[in-house]
């Protein structure tokens, strides 16, 4: 706040005897109604006066202030009007696209043009680029098991007790001892010792949508023993059987990778596939965190696995016969209760299609770049990928 007023003083002699203030000089403060601002929405100002006439006319501009740009700004000045010493206005925030991350700007109020004297200046604002993309209120998750929240789990010790599916759709039974305790870009992971440890839902509850159903999740696999290791699979107790896995294709504490169908003799998921589709294109390393993906895309028929944002396989276009909607999910067991030994950051999955419509995939591609930039593992995703160098 910038206070304009006329002091008088009076000397005699040497001695200040008398300093007061002109009270009929006019005042100006200026408050907004909040901190922050998002792109595409306003901060509205309020100035509060003392001595000014009603039908005066004051200006706002945007301060010189850094970061902020003027492309930021659908206008960066504009008047108002005061009466009964009080006037306000609004400063819009543009939408230009971009992913910048917090800038600040400030305003000042002045008098008898934009470029006149300041007489108040605002508190700073931030302007944020948007709500980032979040499981939570971007998608609609039909399964989402989280690692690095501990309000949704119960150890004893650092022996994983409980696990709540945060989607609210499964209840989730925990199968031996795995633990909690190792850290991946500092958050919480599950560890699994490949014996008879794993997490699995109680029932079989929908999962697909019509055939459209993809899943995602961050995991580390330490060890196979067997070709049928999965990082998570999906069990149907519909006819015909049609659910799938993510497995390991080696027994020799490698992971060539394949994608694991339904064990029918006609009227299969996909007649290109038939049983499994193997990994030629991208595989797991030892050891190291993975963001791993797979969608069925009834819409576009189309059926995928992913690997930190890359195609595992290209993609195939001969999704015959839907999955089925109800499935029971295992996550470090396959669908004959095979275990995996690894670890398990986060998991969740959408009975939806991938992306806006055919075969594009463009919300799975917003959830590898969010598990990415979450889990400290942008550094996998190819150049090309849109979340590359920043969160979606």
């Amino acid at each position: 706040m910038v206070n304009l007023t006329a002091k008088g003083v009076i000397v005699s002699g040497g001695a200040k005897l008398i300093n007061t203030t002109d009270s009929s000089a006019p005042t100006y403060a200026i408050t907004e109604d909040s901190s922050t601002v998002t792109e595409g929405n306003s901060v509205s100002f309020t100035v509060a006066t003392t001595n000014v006439a009603d039908s005066t006319t004051l200006y706002w501009t945007v301060a010189n202030y850094p970061p902020r740009e003027d492309a930021d700004f659908t206008a960066t000045s504009g008047s108002f009007t005061v009466n009964s010493n009080s006037g306000s206005f609004s400063v819009a925030i543009a939408t230009d696209g971009d992913t910048e991350g917090n800038e600040t700007f400030r305003v000042y109020v002045r008098t008898g043009s934009i470029t006149g004297p300041v007489m108040a200046t605002s508190a700073t604002v931030t302007i944020n680029d948007g709500a980032s993309w979040d499981p939570s209120t971007s998608i609609t998750a039909v399964a989402w098991i989280d690692a690095s929240d501990s309000a949704n789990y119960t150890t004893s010790g650092s022996t994983l007790t409980a696990v709540t599916d945060k989607a609210g759709t499964y209840t989730m039974s925990v199968g031996g001892t795995p633990t909690v305790g190792s850290t991946q870009n500092g958050l919480n992971v599950f560890d699994f010792n490949g014996s008879a440890e794993y997490l699995q839902s109680t029932s079989y509850l929908a999962q697909a949508s019509g055939g459209n159903h993809w899943a995602i999740g961050v995991f580390r696999f330490e060890g196979t023993n067997s070709t049928q290791d999965s990082l998570w699979s999906y069990e149907t107790n519909q006819s015909p059987k049609r659910d799938y896995a993510i497995s390991s294709g080696a027994s020799n504490n490698t992971w060539p990778g394949e994608l694991d169908l339904d064990g029918l003799s006609s009227n299969r998921i996909s007649t290109t596939i038939g049983n499994l589709e193997i990994w030629n294109s991208k595989s797991l390393t030892q050891n190291t965190y993975h963001i791993v993906a797979c969608f069925f895309n009834k819409t576009g028929n189309q059926i995928g696995v992913r690997v930190d944002g890359s195609n595992a396989f290209t993609p195939v276009n001969d999704y015959t016969n839907s999955i089925s909607t109800n499935q029971e999910l295992r996550l470090m067991r396959n669908r004959s209760s095979q275990e995996l030994d690894g670890k398990l950051a986060e998991f969740f999955a959408v009975a939806n299609i991938p992306g806006t419509g055919g075969t594009d995939i463009s919300e799975l591609e917003k959830a590898e770049g969010y598990l990415a930039h979450k889990w400290g593992l942008t550094g996998g995703l190819p150049v090309s990928h849109p979340y590359k160098n920043s969160a979606p």
